[in-house]
């Protein structure tokens, strides 16, 4: 799954306050090769941005071969000094490398001067292959098929700008996790557009009016509207 590709380490990795402990340097660098050389999209369509990479405690445990409390205490130690970031979810949780796009260039030469945390991985972008290079069925972000919760919002403004209701301005995490249960109901891309293009239709009659009023992108999920839409679509044609 990491077989392609590689990634560079700078010396002063030597003077990293955790260079003495064989153990942290390993589960470091492995994280390093874990990590997406550029963005990407899960199977259940959740962005996972270049640096970051989708995995959970057991997995990094059995990878690893040590206990899911000392990948736990290892991980604490690397948000406390500043080289990671991470999100926990219920199943699953989303690990960011700090600073990694900013010395991804396979230009960028080591330099003693600089802190570990500022030298991260430099991924070479010439091996295609490298796309790849995750465990987490991650597909090209330049992939037209693929429904994404940004794809939804972005569909959702464009109709919102031609019939005069609320556009989204930010995509809460809330709305985020609505989006991924609805695109595991609906992976379809050409669902999705019949859904969005059905709505100013079936919307003005349930008002019973040509007011928007309560047409927001909090009601297309709410009681699964969103398959009403869809159903609404079918039948129409």
């Amino acid at each position: 799954m990491f077989s392609n590709g590689w990634i560079s380490l700078y010396r002063s990795l030597l003077e990293w306050k955790f260079s003495k402990n064989l153990e942290m340097m390993g589960f470091w660098a492995n994280l390093l090769l874990m990590a997406n050389h550029e963005n990407g999209y899960c199977r259940d369509g959740e962005l996972i941005k270049k640096g970051s990479f989708r995995t959970g405690r057991k997995i990094l445990a059995s990878r690893f071969g040590i206990t899911e409390s000392k990948v736990e205490r290892m991980l604490k130690k690397l948000i406390k000094s500043g080289e990671i970031e991470q999100q926990t979810f219920t199943k699953y949780r989303v690990i960011s490398i700090v600073n990694y796009t900013k010395y991804q260039s396979s230009g960028q030469q080591a330099n003693n001067k600089r802190t570990t945390s500022e030298q991260q991985a430099d991924t070479n972008n010439k091996n295609n292959k490298n796309n790849k290079n995750n465990n987490n069925n991650v597909v090209s972000e330049k992939e037209s098929d693929v429904v994404t919760p940004e794809r939804i919002v972005k569909g959702w403004n464009s109709i919102a700008a031609q019939f005069k209701f609320k556009k989204v301005i930010k995509l809460s995490p809330e709305r985020k996790t609505k989006c991924l249960k609805a695109i595991k109901l609906i992976p379809s891309v050409d669902e999705w557009k019949a859904i969005l293009n059905h709505i100013p239709k079936d919307k003005r009659r349930l008002n019973g009016s040509d007011e928007w009023e309560g047409a927001n992108f909090d009601w297309l999920f709410r009681n699964e509207n969103y398959l009403k839409m869809l159903e609404g679509a079918k039948n129409e044609n």
